[in-house]
């Protein structure tokens, strides 16, 4: 007759493994094989638990339990062995063994940028200060390299790195699992974060790129080129990757239908992955209008606003060499006030239409975000408020 076997799962004691499970009517409990959340730890404890059950089917069962705690002690000596070949893997090992991971399942966008970030961060650390044993002198070097506000993004990412280093058994020990609460204290304000540009700075702005104030004699192209780009871009608030991404096919009636983006070298959905539509007033339906008059509006993409070579637009270069050199000629100047990349727009296309009168909610879908987010985020303080007299 088979034999009933006891049914044994590991379980939680304070962190610990504790096995209990009973047998020919008595109450057996084993301790002593390690951490719950250490995955070495747990792969003996299940080879324990076989072998006991094996006992039992052949009737070799050791009921005072020694035999299962020395063949546990037994096991140490391989765990230590593999601890010191685990320990021989560094921070670069734990990076590419996470990328290896993730590759498939991370948006390219995310591995040319963050990732690039997270690459160079670790290219800043000499071999010993990639080893385990130094894990605590990383933030110490990078923070000689890089602002708090950058770690507060590449950091992240290192410790999630070891993290699943760790529960794939690749490390004995979560070296780099706090990184980020090494970090100065004291949150660095985005650049984004509630800034915007003023009526008179966005009319200075568009001013300049319309009439080539800022662009360099043997310039290949006018900054002209773009007026119609940043116009939109103030006009619907949208993303400067979903603009770029604009195809002719998009302008529905009076309706432009956003549902892709363009950055990095990549066409994609939008952030949220949802599409959404937008109103065209007057101001938009001349401005698409001019637009389509640009003989490069025919081109082989389709696209509304594609860049002078007839592709998309590179808005790193677009910003880099064009909008800072008119934000930083206007600045100077003393035009405006201050500097603001060209994101910014989106921040101030919701100031402006909140001003004007329309409500948060309406702002909120128009822009694919929430109330929440233009309250923390988009919605700028306005800087020449003239206030209404106080009557006694």
């Amino acid at each position: 007759m088979k034999k009933r076997l006891p049914k044994i799962k590991p379980e939680n004691r304070n962190g610990y493994i504790r096995l209990r499970w009973c047998y020919l009517g008595k109450r057996y409990t084993l301790s002593g094989l390690g951490r719950y959340d250490d995955p070495l730890d747990m792969s003996i404890t299940q080879s324990v638990i076989g072998q006991i059950k094996r006992d039992i089917q052949l009737g070799t069962f050791d009921p005072s339990l020694r035999r299962y705690t020395q063949n546990h002690r037994q096991n140490e000596e391989a765990i230590d062995a593999f601890i010191e070949e685990s320990n021989r893997w560094g921070l670069d090992d734990v990076w590419g063994f996470y990328k290896e991971v993730n590759q498939v399942y991370t948006p390219l966008t995310t591995q040319k940028n963050h990732w690039v970030a997270v690459d160079n961060a670790i290219k800043k650390l000499s071999p010993e200060q990639l080893d385990p044993k130094q894990s605590d002198t990383v933030v110490g070097v990078l923070m000689g390299h890089y602002s708090v506000g950058t770690l507060h993004r590449v950091l992240p990412t290192i410790s999630a790195a070891s993290t699943l280093a760790f529960r794939n058994g690749k490390i004995s020990k979560n070296y780099w699992r706090r990184l980020k609460a090494q970090l100065p204290k004291g949150k660095k304000e985005s650049k984004r974060t509630q800034k915007a540009y003023s009526v008179d700075e966005v009319t200075a702005i568009l001013e300049a790129f319309k009439r080539d104030r800022y662009c360099p004699n043997k310039n290949a192209y006018s900054h002209s080129y773009y007026y119609r780009f940043v116009e939109f871009l103030v006009l619907t608030g949208c993303r400067p990757g979903e603009a770029i991404a604009l195809t002719w096919g998009d302008i529905e009636g009076e309706k432009i239908r956003f549902n892709k983006s363009y950055s990095l070298g990549v066409l994609k959905s939008t952030k949220n992955g949802k599409t959404r539509y937008f109103p065209i007033n007057e101001q938009l339906k001349e401005c698409l209008a001019m637009q389509h008059r640009n003989p490069r509006s025919y081109n082989s993409l389709n696209l509304v606003f594609p860049s002078f070579k007839s592709g998309y637009i590179n808005l790193y270069n677009f910003t880099t060499k064009v909008f800072n050199r008119i934000v930083n000629g206007l600045f100077n100047d003393g035009i405006i006030r201050q500097k603001l990349p060209t994101y910014n727009l989106r921040n101030t296309s919701a100031s402006l239409y909140l001003r004007k009168g329309i409500d948060r909610a309406t702002i909120a879908k128009l822009f694919e975000t929430s109330g929440e987010m233009l309250d923390k985020h988009y919605f700028s303080p306005d800087e020449d408020v003239e206030l209404p007299g106080i009557n006694s």
